[in-house]
């Protein structure tokens, strides 16, 4: 029988996320959450996400790069709070980051909050001097 897990303890945090956001200095990995998926059976879960308004600054142009990401994970025990992931996302605005570093960045703070039984992470940039790149990270 599934059971919907307390989530209780994570209201507080929820709570600061836009002031962590307008706050943030150090790493944009503090603003991301993770809460339990509870058991649904012997089931595996898949979870697909996509993000169409990621920008980015060009660290060498200085001009924006916007695109989306795509995230599929296979959650293990938790999963992604999305609100706080659309935070994490938005403090990359004024960051000047390529775009597979940015992509790199996005799976090594996904894989550390969520353990995941699987993760992959696509970003796909606009075409910008008529190149357009897609860049994934499994």
């Amino acid at each position: 029988m599934f059971t919907i897990p307390d989530i209780s303890n994570l209201l507080e945090s929820y709570k600061d996320l836009e002031n962590l956001l307008e706050d943030n200095q150090g790493d944009p990995a503090n603003l991301l959450m993770a809460f339990p998926l509870g058991k649904a059976g012997e089931s595996e879960a898949l979870v697909r996400i996509k993000y169409g308004e990621l920008t980015a600054f060009c660290p060498w142009t200085r001009f924006p790069d916007q695109g989306s990401i795509h995230v599929t994970y296979g959650p293990n025990e938790t999963l992604l709070e999305l609100k706080s992931f659309k935070y994490y996302l938005l403090s990359f605005r004024e960051e000047h980051i390529t775009q597979e570093h940015l992509a790199q960045k996005v799976y090594h703070d996904l894989y550390e909050v969520l353990q995941p039984r699987s993760l992959e992470v696509t970003l796909d940039y606009m075409p910008r001097g008529g190149l357009h790149t897609v860049f994934t990270v499994r």
